[in-house]
């Protein structure tokens, strides 16, 4: 709870907030594990982002994982399947935020 709290801060005040990290933590849909994943290469940033759609499940492509996986609840939750970081400064720091050094096994550059 705590590591999706810190990740989301940014939207602490918004009235999904409290929905969004039952979401995440599993409570919603009776789970609860997170699959972390860190992609690297050429254009890694911009080519994971296509693949995961646009953020609204509703205006992604329908091929796209988001397009054809997610959901926007009634309540304005958008269940859009995953996150994919949108810059360099946002995969810096939900690298150092999600990951031990140790973890990760190949030099970011």
């Amino acid at each position: 709870r705590e590591l999706v709290e810190e990740h989301y801060e940014h939207i602490i005040g918004k009235p999904f907030f409290g929905e969004l990290i039952d979401h995440l933590t599993g409570k919603l849909h009776n789970t609860n594990y997170v699959l972390a994943l860190v992609l690297w290469g050429e254009n890694a940033i911009s080519r994971v982002r296509e693949i995961a759609g646009a953020t609204d499940p509703e205006k992604a492509e329908p091929q796209s994982l988001r397009g054809s996986l997610g959901r926007t609840k009634l309540s304005g939750l958008m269940e859009n399947v995953l996150h994919a970081s949108s810059c360099s400064e946002d995969v810096e720091r939900e690298l150092q935020l999600w990951f031990k050094a140790e973890e990760i096994l190949e030099p970011l550059q």
